[in-house]
Formats: C-alpha cells, structure tokens, sequence
C-alpha cells in the first residue's frame, strides 16, 4: 500500500498544493484530521450532504455510480496525493457519487467549514480546487465520447494508458498497473468477458502481461498504437515490434 504523510505530500505536492508556499501547505494540513478506512469501506455515498474534504494520503478509492439496473460504474480511481470525490463544499451540497475504498487506505479530512475558510485564506489553494475539478469534467467528457463513439478495443487500450499515466509503476524493466480486469470492465462500460478477451489478444501479441489484479504493460508503443487501432489484424505485425 502506497503511503504519503504530510511530509511526503509538501515533497510530491499534489494537485491541490500546487504553487503553495511550503508555510501555507504546513498550515493547511495542520487543520485536517486523520481517519483510516477498511478495504471495501464507504467513505461516503451519493446524495449524503458534503460536510467535509478528504485527501487520500494512504490506499486507493474507487468512484462509483450506480445504475437504475444496479449496475456499478467505476467514474474514477483516487490514488494518493489526490482529493476522494470532488471538493465540493458549497452549502448544502450533497454527493453526486459514491466513493468506496479498494485497499485500506488513509485520507486527511477537513470538516467543510473549515475548508471554505481556507480557500477565502489562500486564495491560491481555491483556485487549485477549481483546477482539480476542470480537470475532471475533461476527463469524464472525453471518456463519455469514447463509450458513445470507440470501438471497445480502443477504449480499453484509452483507459490502461490513462491509469498508466496516472498510477503505473516501475518493476523489472516494466511497467506495472494494479487494476483487476473488473475494475477495467466498471470504467469502460464493458462485460468483464470482453475485457478479458482483449487482454488475452493483446497478451498474445507481447503488448501485456496479465496476472490476478495486476497488469504489465511490455509494450507502450503497442498500447498506444491500440488507442487509434483498436485490435484488427493488419495491426498485428506493427503491435509486435
């Protein structure tokens, strides 16, 4: 589990810190509390009133929508450094989703109150809240088009490249992402059988490597030739170099 205390956050400066200065990031982290969640834990659901801010120091969360049919829609993965949800705090402001922990997993809270003050504060830090939140609606746009518009193909491989971006890591001259096929499945409006039947083609080709819960991307420019050609066979011979 990837940990980050407030001193490890001042030194990677997340989103939300950006631009501080180191005296105005002590300051606003002195305000928050610690809690732990369980994995598998709600941290809180859709349509709960928004009474405070949490930043994931610890784990992965999952945001979630729920269909009418009750069918699990997975918005977007937390991971450390970034804010769980949004930082809504405006008053009476409720939930438009539901977030879920994936690990056991750590957040520094502040009460919303108590945030509202310190964007009027530090003004900067507003405007970073602001950013996070454009940054996010640009995502979802863009991943809205591709469920409406790309063949599956293209939005998997869309989606592998953006959690690589987001939290790949390095093993063993690789790089590796820890992402079960479900949870691929949840974030491109997929069955978890279709998922799988890409992996194994793309496994076929030497693009990645699948284990339980984990994948490894042995080829990035392969990956990225899929997020234009999807998986026809002409495509096969450039997949391989």
């Amino acid at each position: 589990m990837t940990e980050a205390g407030p001193e490890s956050l001042l030194s990677t400066r997340p989103a939300l810190f950006a631009g501080l200065p180191h005296s105005d990031c002590t300051e606003v982290l002195g305000r928050a509390s610690d809690r732990e969640y369980l994995f598998n834990d709600i941290i809180f659901w859709a349509g709960q009133p928004v009474k405070e801010v949490l930043l994931l120091t610890a784990g992965l969360v999952k945001i979630t929508h729920f269909t009418e049919d009750g069918l699990e829609v997975i918005l977007r993965l937390n991971i450390v450094g970034e804010i769980v949800g949004v930082p809504c705090v405006e008053h009476r402001g409720v939930y438009s989703s539901t977030a879920q922990a994936l690990q056991a997993s750590s957040v520094l809270v502040w009460d919303a109150a108590t945030f509202r003050e310190m964007l009027e504060e530090f003004p900067l830090l507003g405007r970073n809240a602001a950013f996070i939140i454009a940054q996010r609606l640009v995502e979802l746009e863009s991943r809205f088009c591709e469920v409406a518009t790309a063949r599956v193909a293209i939005r998997l491989a869309r989606a592998v490249v953006r959690l690589l971006d987001q939290m790949g890591h390095p093993v063993k001259g690789h790089t590796e992402i820890n992402v079960s096929q479900e949870v691929l499945a949840q974030m491109t409006s997929m069955t978890a059988s279709t998922v799988s039947r890409l992996l194994t083609k793309w496994e076929q080709l030497g693009v990645v490597s699948v284990g339980r819960g984990v994948l490894v991307i042995r080829n990035l420019s392969g990956l990225q030739l899929l997020c234009q050609a999807g998986s026809r066979p002409h495509d096969a011979a450039s997949l391989r170099r």
